[in-house]
């Protein structure tokens, strides 16, 4: 009863925080001088109150990362790189639209047994915009992802499993490409347990900005971030150290990131798996982005072919 209560204490205080975080905001999103006053008080004591109830909670060691902790993380000034950049995009259509931005996350259980690669995140949260860009916003703008990102006391990846069978909201279930992550940490991940097997992963996206509402970056915006981005997925590689990298991305997006990681790649023929790499002695497999595949044979082929190359490795 006292876990359940502290639980459900927890679970409320997010909430109260993440309204707060979406309430404040004047026009593109960001707050005016007063409201980030109140807003300042309010995040600095609702993310400690929702650690102070979670350290009660029996949460499972964490993997320590390479660098440090969750705030000294390499990549945050790497995105911090990425975000300055896009003022160099003169295009007033481009400079207009409603952006979001990603940072991997990395589930609380996770002990660097599969790193997942998509292509860019579908829509998000944060929304902003180049022209709106200065460096003020830009901080902002940061420490907003990280919230996001890192939340206090919470599995950066909690909410697919919360999400998953959601009729109100975005539902995590229906998603081929979630669904065949799940297939394949289950099948390789042996503490990964139906009920939190994505808190046993670490996900992240080729490409970090994309447009707000849905659909992937367009070519101008796509190759305005590749060179950063490229930066930020082998800096998040070095930091997370992962056993095993799988792209759901095919293989068209995956080469130029694998070529200037350096990897030898083996092109796949006649099978699910487009493409096969090492990096470090790390087995990289490129599978195809699952939306509208056969899902089963899909996640079985995955499955069978990091295990060979783990065998041979």
């Amino acid at each position: 009863m006292q876990f359940a209560a502290r639980r459900r204490r927890l679970d409320l205080v997010w909430t109260r925080h993440q309204r707060t975080q979406r309430n404040t905001g004047r026009g593109n999103g960001w707050a005016t001088s007063k409201d980030r006053r109140v807003t300042s008080r309010r995040t600095l004591f609702l993310p400690a109150l929702a650690g102070a109830f979670a350290t009660t909670l029996a949460a499972p060691p964490q993997r320590k990362y390479k660098f440090g902790g969750p705030m000294t993380r390499p990549d945050r000034d790497v995105l911090a790189r990425l975000v300055s950049g896009l003022r160099q995009i003169r295009d007033p259509d481009q400079r207009s639209q409603a952006l979001t931005l990603f940072a991997a996350r990395a589930g609380r259980r996770q002990q660097g047994e599969l790193m997942v690669v998509g292509r860019a995140v579908n829509g998000g949260d944060i929304s902003f915009k180049i022209a709106d860009l200065t460096p003020e916003v830009e901080a902002t703008l940061v420490d907003q992802l990280w919230a996001e990102a890192i939340p206090s006391g919470l599995d950066p990846l909690g909410w697919v499993g919360g999400a998953w069978g959601s009729k109100k909201d975005y539902n995590t279930r229906r998603s081929q490409f979630w669904r065949v992550i799940r297939s394949v940490s289950r099948s390789i991940i042996p503490e990964a347990q139906p009920t939190d097997w994505y808190s046993h992963i670490i996900w992240t996206n080729l490409y970090k900005v994309s447009p707000h509402k849905t659909g992937n970056p367009s070519g101008h915006l796509l190759r305005n971030q590749f060179a950063t981005c490229v930066d930020l997925l082998s800096t998040e590689i070095k930091l997370w150290n992962p056993r095993r990298i799988l792209f759901l991305t095919g293989h068209g997006w995956a080469r130029p990131f694998l070529d200037k990681l350096g990897c030898p790649v083996s092109v796949g023929k006649d099978s699910p798996i487009e493409a096969t790499a090492l990096l470090d002695h790390v087995p990289i497999i490129v599978a195809p982005h699952p939306q509208g595949k056969p899902e089963k044979p899909l996640a079985a082929a995955i499955i069978a072919r990091f295990q060979s190359l783990n065998t041979t490795a």
